[in-house]
């Protein structure tokens, strides 16, 4: 005798199926497939050594602590000139991370150090950091190799030093300013 399915079974099979479909493997290597729209076929890309994963947060650093998220914003220098550079997330991603402690909490970000190193910016008397919630002035000494942009889940940064107290950091920097 057959049985009618009742509407746990129907619940229980579509779980099932919904399982199988989400069940996936995660890559393990940082190469990844990228379309070739010119002639239908793929191509493959590598990460330069050192350089920032594009958007995976579970790979390590040569220190051994985790990436943090992908720049997903592009952030404007503007030198003692008044000369603007734009540097898009694929140029943020190319300079290497930094870990930082303040207080007892760790931090994984870019340098500002190193930042205005790749935008040129050798002399100034401060650096204005412009973000959504304001604006925050470091003086040159204050802007030494503990002051990150730390990449935050959504890709915007956030500006994080010891020399200002955790109410201080700005959130979605997008220009740093050097007077």
């Amino acid at each position: 005798m057959i049985k009618k399915a009742t509407p746990y079974t129907a619940v229980f099979l579509l779980m099932i199926g919904l399982f199988t479909a989400c069940s996936g493997t995660t890559p393990t290597s940082s190469t990844v497939n990228i379309p070739n729209v010119q002639n239908g076929g793929k191509a493959t890309a590598t990460a330069a050594p050192g350089a920032y994963p594009a958007a995976n947060t579970s790979q390590s650093q040569p220190n051994g602590s985790a990436y943090p998220a992908a720049v997903a914003a592009p952030l404007t220098m503007v030198s003692t000139d008044g000369k603007s550079t734009p540097l898009s997330p694929a140029a943020l991603a190319n300079i290497p991370t930094k870990s930082i402690t303040v207080g007892t909490k760790n931090f994984d970000g870019i340098s500002v150090a190193s930042i205005l190193t790749v935008a040129g910016i050798k002399d100034y008397k401060q650096i204005t950091f412009i973000g959504a919630n304001g604006s925050q002035i470091l003086t040159k000494d204050k802007v030494n190799g503990d002051v990150i942009l730390n990449v935050n889940k959504d890709g915007s940064l956030q500006l994080v030093s010891p020399n200002l107290t955790e109410d201080q950091w700005l959130k979605s920097v997008n220009t740093i300013k050097a007077e």
